[in-house]
């Protein structure tokens, strides 16, 4: 048996790194550790790219192993403008419009259910709503 456990979805501004085996005993293999050190010296926290590319490759040359063993995740920063804006982001959705982990403006409930006025909307009615219709648990979104 093998357990896959799932990369983390906090906190905001964060990259996280999984790897098959490491050279460093400080690296426990198949377990998603956040890269503090990129984030702090490099922007892998703020930079998509930074996390997943450069990042996955320092970590491949300093593991000692191929780049194809080493799993990167971002969680993006969310969006402070415009104000008056209500934002999701989601793990997993069963549209294919919805691209995962990735910060989307909730264009249609700011205009028809005043997501961008209301709090409470943005973030429990139309929390709820997106979980319902990408087909997962409200924790994910």
């Amino acid at each position: 048996m093998h357990f896959n456990p799932v990369a983390p979805i906090v906190p905001a501004g964060s990259c996280y790194f999984k790897v098959s085996s490491c050279r460093h005993s400080t690296v426990k293999p198949n377990t998603w550790l956040r890269d503090s050190w990129g984030e702090a010296n490099q922007r892998a926290g703020i930079e998509r790219t930074v996390c997943e590319q450069t990042r996955r490759n320092g970590f491949a040359a300093w593991c000692g192993v191929s780049i194809g063993t080493i799993a990167m995740h971002f969680n993006p920063v969310a969006p402070i403008v415009p104000a008056g804006s209500c934002y999701f982001k989601v793990s997993s959705c069963r549209h294919s419009t919805v691209k995962p982990n990735t910060w989307l403006r909730d264009s249609w409930g700011e205009a028809n259910q005043r997501a961008g006025i209301e709090r409470t909307v943005c973030e429990q009615t139309r929390r709820n709503g997106f979980a319902a219709w990408c087909g997962v648990s409200i924790g994910t979104i």
